[in-house]
Order: structure tokens, then C-alpha cells, then sequence
């Protein structure tokens, strides 16, 4: 199991030791989402034992190819 979130945020206390990894991609110039949740739940979840990786992108609230290609090099990793 992976999960895999795109410019999103916590709404609640969840996440812990147990979770799948998890990859978090925020687009920096995020006028939707701001950037500043992202960057809280990477650090929330972190701090609850989540195995996160933290992918920041100089975009807003889109889905680039190079963001594309970065959740493909992480599934290929995470496969390993």
C-alpha cells in the first residue's frame, strides 16, 4: 500500500507509525490550496511516525510533467 497526495492538507488528526508511505506534492504558488498546508501536514504527519516524502514544486495548483515524472520515480522506488 502507498498513498500518494496532491496539494492537499489535514482536516483531522490521523496518520501514524502504521501508515503506508505517503508522498505529498504541493505546487508552491498554490492559490487553492496554500502552499503552508502542505508543508504542515509533512510536518504533522512526520511527527505522528508517517513515512512521508515532501515534494514541492515552483507551480500553482496544477499537475506539471516534471510532477509527473517525480510520483513515477517514487512509485518505481517505493517498489524496490
Amino acid at each position: 500500500r502507498l498513498l500518494i497526495a496532491l496539494s492537499g492538507y489535514l482536516n483531522e488528526e490521523v496518520g501514524g507509525p502504521e501508515s503506508p508511505p505517503l508522498l505529498l506534492v504541493h505546487g508552491a504558488h498554490d492559490d487553492v490550496v496554500p502552499v503552508e498546508k502542505g508543508r504542515a501536514a509533512d510536518v504533522a504527519l512526520k511527527g505522528r511516525g508517517v513515512n512521508v516524502t515532501y515534494l514541492e514544486f515552483s507551480c500553482g495548483h496544477e499537475i506539471r510533467p516534471a510532477v509527473v515524472r517525480a510520483i513515477r520515480e517514487w512509485l518505481q522506488e517505493a517498489a524496490l
